[in-house]
């Protein structure tokens, strides 16, 4: 699992870039953010190989206890982005269309961080809708 940490004095915020492909329909990205402190700010794209119409491309941003997401391009491949917040750890839902790919770049400003994605094929009962 990737690690990001600040430089010499927390001069330089720490970030993660991260792929993962839903190759069937019904994948579901999970993203995960672990021992995250104050200051995240996920910016998210989904694509499709060879096609650009339904593209989507966003924000998500807050703190490990509560995300906003801001939506710059909605396109038809989101359908809709979930959380599930524990205590140090919060798990990021992207449900999309089948065959696409969603990218992510995440900056914390402060401590230390560990990413996490896969894909799953479910979202838990209790996650708080972001979009």
């Amino acid at each position: 699992m990737p690690t990001a940490t600040t430089g010499e004095k927390g001069l330089m915020p720490k970030y993660s870039l991260m792929k993962n492909e839903n190759a069937k329909p019904g994948d579901i990205t999970k993203l995960s953010l672990k021992s995250a402190t104050l200051g995240i700010n996920i910016l998210f794209t989904i694509v499709k190989n060879h096609e650009n119409r339904g593209s989507a491309i966003g924000f998500l941003y807050g703190y490990i206890g509560g995300l906003s997401a801001f939506v710059m391009k909605e396109g038809s491949y989101l359908e809709n982005i979930k959380a599930v917040y524990n205590e140090d750890v919060v798990d990021i839902y992207f449900k999309c269309a089948p065959y696409t790919l969603v990218l992510t770049n995440t900056v914390a400003r402060y401590g230390t961080f560990e990413c996490d994605i896969e894909t799953v094929t479910s979202i838990p009962e209790n996650a708080v809708s972001l979009y």
